[in-house]
């Protein structure tokens, strides 16, 4: 009984030190530069759990129309990471965003998943013609 007990223990605390793993989020410098001077809120990318127990690395790529308040109006993912836990988390988190009223768009994201720890995120603002291709699955 008593190693029943220590084993539940163990599992219990290796998943607990295994969901507070620190994700590293690195931003591409001309989408920190356009993000400082148009974000208004928005939520933080981190490696969703599952996707991480799996070891899965993989890169999504979404367009977001932005209404003229700033908000989201449209998300159309045109990329899978190729985990559905992955893809809806960065919908969910880029549904999130609000911008500065009259912010162009649409805006080009693509977010890159390197396990173990690593995120990194791309954005193309509107009206740039660079197109960064990371890698993934088509939607």
């Amino acid at each position: 009984m008593k190693t029943a007990l220590l084993s539940t223990v163990a599992v219990v605390f290796v998943s607990t030190v295994a969901s507070a793993r620190i994700t590293k989020v690195e931003i591409d410098g001309a989408a920190l530069f356009f993000l400082r001077g148009h974000l208004v809120s928005g939520g933080d990318f981190y490696y969703p759990e599952e996707a991480g127990s799996a070891k899965h690395s993989g890169s999504a790529g979404y367009i977001m129309e932005l209404a003229e308040d700033g908000s989201v109006k449209n998300l159309k993912r045109n990329m899978s990471s190729g985990n559905a836990v992955i893809d809806e988390h960065v919908r969910q988190t880029l549904q999130r965003y609000r911008f500065k009223p009259a912010t162009k768009s649409p805006l080009q994201w693509y977010i890159s998943f390197f396990w173990p720890d690593r995120i990194k995120v791309i954005l193309t603002p509107a009206g740039d013609q660079q197109r960064r291709v990371l890698g993934g699955r088509k939607a």
